[in-house]
């Protein structure tokens, strides 16, 4: 048992008293600072899939510049065919990592393969050489062509809790 001397204990792989699921979080790594590109593009992150059954609060975005965005999960039906099933407006401060709470949580399903996305205009701050799913314009809808290869991508993470 740690006592951290802040009124509670803790017991790593322990949750506390109530019980609860797990903390969840899930990331691509930050961006090469140097590689700051023009973007008008939907691109969705395919260094990782969301886990199935996590319940998602949150989709992270890195920019060190204030950006207009949209933040969303997609589903992807086979190569290159991808449904939008979270897409979501937000202003960006710039400054480096900011989460969006999502306005309601978003309960991944216990099968496909779902990942995070962005659509930004303007310069971006991008990570070279990622696994990617894009198109040009703010992508939503289903049945949606998307070109996948390894380039830049923008800096996502996910956030929220695995299933209890």
């Amino acid at each position: 048992m740690l006592g951290l001397g802040l009124g509670f204990t803790s017991v790593p792989g322990v949750l506390p008293q109530g019980g609860g699921a797990e903390p969840y979080t899930e990331s691509t790594s930050d961006p090469n600072l140097a590689n700051q590109t023009t973007s008008t593009a939907t691109i969705f992150a395919r260094a990782f899939a969301v886990d199935n059954g996590a319940t998602i609060n949150s989709i992270g975005l890195y920019q060190t510049n204030a950006r207009e965005t949209t933040i969303k999960i997609a589903i992807r039906n086979s190569p290159g065919n991808y449904d939008v099933v979270v897409s979501e407006a937000f202003s960006h401060p710039g400054g480096g990592w900011v989460d969006h709470t999502l306005a309601a949580p978003y309960v991944v399903p216990g099968t496909g393969e779902f990942h995070p996305g962005a659509f930004i205009t303007g310069t971006t701050d991008r990570i070279s050489g990622q696994a990617r799913a894009f198109a040009t314009g703010d992508l939503t809808g289903e049945d949606l062509t998307l070109s996948e290869t390894a380039g830049p991508g923008y800096a996502l993470r996910v956030t929220g809790t695995e299933p209890a």
